[in-house]
């Protein structure tokens, strides 16, 4: 890299390559944050009421449980075949939420199915929010296809 880039290069692609990952975690962050609270809130309803367990509906507590004991520990390996296992249960269960999604989707109430006529809209208000999503989901594709196809 440095004889084509030169060592200036080499820092802005390192630098880069930082700024990719970092993004991808902040997504990491926010997707958890706004998902896990909410799913152990509607399974267990008072739970909020629960002195020292209300903590598993904070957003901030499960987005710091889920970083320390999921996303460092798999950040630690050197090798990156060693998370082929890891990568499996990714694929099986993005498989069952899909199903989930598939089965239970037609049973959802029409006024949480979201407005009809913005169904196919591209670009609205809330993209700049969505763009740390998309480059999360694209990111998390590209870096996992290898391990995924090895499997």
């Amino acid at each position: 890299m440095d004889h084509c880039f030169g060592p200036s290069g080499r820092a802005a692609v390192s630098f880069f390559q930082f700024a990719f990952a970092f993004g991808g975690m902040c997504a990491f962050g926010i997707i958890i944050g706004d998902t896990i609270p909410h799913v152990i809130r509607s399974v267990f309803p008072n739970l909020h009421s629960i002195p020292v367990l209300n903590l598993l509906t904070n957003r901030q507590f499960i987005i710091a449980i889920c970083t320390a004991c999921i996303s460092y520990p798999l950040s630690l390996y050197r090798d990156i075949h060693k998370l082929a296992r890891a990568s499996g249960i990714a694929l099986v269960s993005m498989i069952i939420i899909v199903i989930a999604v598939v089965v239970e989707g037609p049973h959802a109430p029409p006024e949480l199915r979201g407005d009809p006529s913005k169904r196919f809209t591209l670009i609205a208000p809330g993209i700049f929010q969505a763009i740390g999503v998309i480059s999360f989901a694209f990111g998390m594709a590209r870096m996992l296809t290898p391990d995924m196809l090895r499997l």
